[in-house]
């Protein structure tokens, strides 16, 4: 028994096509698949798409949380003009936003759709973007010197922000992108 599961758990890096089946018929079931076999290209995919899967599915009812608030205005842009781009951008710096991002992509994505699952699946593409560079940093070091105290250090990393951090777009996006230009640009060792 214990080898069937492995067989299932484990996929050949040239099998790309089961990790796609998989993803389609049980999302979760294929991300901890491509957690065990993460070495591979494939399985690294697969964890940035069950990122975008999760934005898409992810349930905003509590008003008291930022999503709520981001996902109304994103109604309210879907309501607008296309002739309001320029109020909404050009509101940089005033007494309503100092923010060109979210307003930018929320706009953008309201001339698409309403629905706000495909404003947060954009978010958490963008958030797992770095989410998974900066991730993939660790690892790279972890599997150069494997050992217990960079393992805890890579699943403490993994846990501080992750991607049920988008229900505050903006901070827990630009920690992850900040994390990562500063990991990019710092001398190595």
């Amino acid at each position: 028994m214990n080898q069937t599961v492995d067989k299932i758990l484990h996929f050949p890096a040239n099998r790309s096509k089961h990790y796609l089946v998989l993803f389609i018929v049980w999302p979760f079931a294929s991300f901890i698949t491509a957690l065990i076999n993460y070495r591979q290209r494939e399985a690294k995919k697969v964890v940035y798409l069950f990122l975008i899967y999760y934005g898409l599915t992810f349930v905003n009812n509590n008003p008291y949380v930022d999503a709520y608030r981001y996902a109304l205005t994103f109604k309210e842009n879907a309501l607008l003009p296309f002739s309001e781009f320029l109020n909404i951008v050009g509101g940089l710096y005033s007494d309503t936003t100092v923010d060109i991002i979210e307003p930018l992509i929320s706009f953008i994505v309201s001339r698409f759709t309403s629905n706000y699952s495909f404003y947060f699946a954009v978010w958490a593409a963008l958030f797992g973007f770095f989410y998974l560079k900066s991730i993939n940093l660790l690892y790279e070091k972890h599997s150069e010197r494997p050992g217990w105290n960079t393992l805890i250090l890579l699943i403490f990393f993994i846990l501080i922000l992750p991607v049920t951090s988008i229900t505050g777009i903006r901070m827990w996006t630009a920690a992850w992108i900040l994390f990562w230009c500063i990991s990019c640009y710092s001398p190595p060792g």
